[in-house]
């Protein structure tokens, strides 16, 4: 098993957190998630640890469920689910 550190973990979110933008702001991101710009930013850096509530904050302004951020290759990409990846998903949304 490969196991990341938790800067190699950091970094992957700040990469999809950017790649899922789509070249919208941080000042975006921050207004429709109800979390502080500098929060934001330090997410899209890669330099803060996230929580899952505030990842949940983000994901929704971007309108991404958060199980296919967290685990979809390209969380943007359309693509068929199977049924359980869809039951983990309604499972979440719930939180």
């Amino acid at each position: 098993m490969n196991v990341k550190s938790c800067r190699e973990v950091r970094k992957e979110i700040a990469m999809r957190l950017r790649h899922c933008l789509q070249g919208r702001s941080a000042a975006w991101l921050s207004a429709g998630s109800g979390l502080l710009e500098t929060v934001v930013e330090a997410y899209l850096a890669g330099r803060r640890e996230i929580s899952i509530a505030e990842l949940k904050c983000m994901c929704m302004a971007m309108d991404i469920p958060v199980m296919r951020f967290l685990v979809h290759p390209d969380p943007l990409q359309e693509k068929d689910l199977d049924e359980q990846i869809l039951a983990e998903i309604a499972f979440l949304q719930g939180f």
